[in-house]
């Protein structure tokens, strides 16, 4: 008995080629096979592995990647924010990638100070883990399920009276007065002020100035300087030629840094009798407050200070409302309650239709 391996066999006598067999020998005909069940779809499950972009081998390699590209400032507070959450991830026994949003929430959730501080660190620790997302370092982003606090808007709470600005300029030394006088006038600042130089600056024809200022994002923007306020920096030019100089120097030359500045505005508050925790950047809180208050167009006030949208600027207005929609009403003081009731036209009642029905 032999298996029949395929059709098409010989007949008796010829040749049978290897795998062929001829028709009229016993054959044996093999089962035919059963179809299998088919097996159930399944959810889609998450892939287990990834590819890394950024290059990084460790978290310590990706913090610095992300850091790589921002101003030096902004560098800095970055660092401080994630050496302390690194702290925490430490005591945990975790790293980026291992780190789960239970772990995260508790972070957030031993954050002290600020409701305003709270959201920053918060934003800056969701940067960080979404950086890592988008290059592959990490398969998953668990700081996008991070909602951020809530903060009110504090730029008013940390900016002073036209009297205090006033003050402040008064009782400052002559090292420090050009320095408080620029942040207030241009609303710059500190790091903007500190990497000034001479070349940054077009004297105008009229005795104002245009200030070209370096800011967040190396982003450029021009500031006017009417010939009052620029009056400053006509008397720090008196001595200097060398275009590539900085502005604001120390005794010895070199450039101020923001140290620097949180020592003449201190001093200079100290001196005053002002009991405000004042830095350079109160003035440029200041700034922007009063410009709101004297009326100065929002727009003009966000192309000034530099801010990339103008819902930012827009706090600034909504802590200082210098009129409402409710001052247009009936009762508010406005020239609208001249009219009384008496001489007001209210419009006629709508007649009733008549019906088409008669004899009804």
């Amino acid at each position: 008995m032999v298996l029949v391996l395929g059709e098409g066999a010989p007949v008796p006598g010829e040749v049978v080629p290897t795998g062929l067999i001829p028709r009229d020998e016993p054959t044996l005909t093999l089962p035919q096979p059963q179809p299998q069940p088919q097996p159930q779809p399944q959810p889609p499950q998450e892939a287990s592995s990834r590819t890394n972009y950024s290059g990084a081998e460790t978290d310590a390699d990706l913090i610095e990647l992300w850091l790589s590209d921002r101003p030096s400032t902004t560098k800095q507070t970055y660092r401080r924010v994630v050496e302390e959450f690194e702290s925490f991830l430490y005591a945990q026994g975790l790293g980026l990638r291992s780190l789960k949003l239970t772990h995260l929430r508790a972070w957030a959730d031993a954050l002290r100070g600020l409701p305003s501080t709270v959201r920053s660190y918060t934003s800056i620790i969701r940067s960080l883990l979404s950086f890592a997302k988008r290059t592959g370092y990490t398969e998953f982003n668990v700081g996008a399920a991070l909602k951020l606090a809530r903060a009110n808007f504090g730029g008013t709470e940390r900016s002073l009276t036209e009297e205090e600005v006033y003050a402040l300029f008064a009782a400052a030394s002559p090292r420090a007065a050009p320095v408080l006088r620029l942040a207030y006038y241009t609303g710059a600042r500190a790091s903007e002020l500190c990497q000034l130089r001479w070349k940054n600056i077009r004297w105008d024809q009229d005795g104002g100035a245009t200030i070209n200022l370096l800011g967040k994002g190396n982003k450029l923007r021009s500031v006017r300087l009417r010939a009052v306020p620029a009056k400053v920096l006509h008397e720090l030019a008196k001595n200097e030629t060398n275009p590539e100089s900085y502005v604001l120097v120390t005794r010895q030359g070199t450039p101020l840094n923001r140290r620097d500045t949180w020592h003449m505005v201190r001093r200079a508050a100290e001196a005053a009798g002002i009991k405000k925790p004042v830095s350079l950047h109160w003035l440029r809180h200041s700034h922007a407050t009063h410009a709101v208050q004297r009326g100065a167009p929002v727009h003009l006030i966000q192309a000034t200070l530099g801010h990339s949208t103008l819902a930012i600027t827009g706090n600034y207005l909504h802590a200082n409302p210098t009129e409402s929609s409710g001052d247009y009403l009936m009762g508010a003081g406005n020239q609208i309650d001249t009219l009384t009731h008496s001489n007001i036209p209210l419009p006629e009642s709508p007649k009733a239709p008549r019906s088409s029905r008669s004899g009804d």
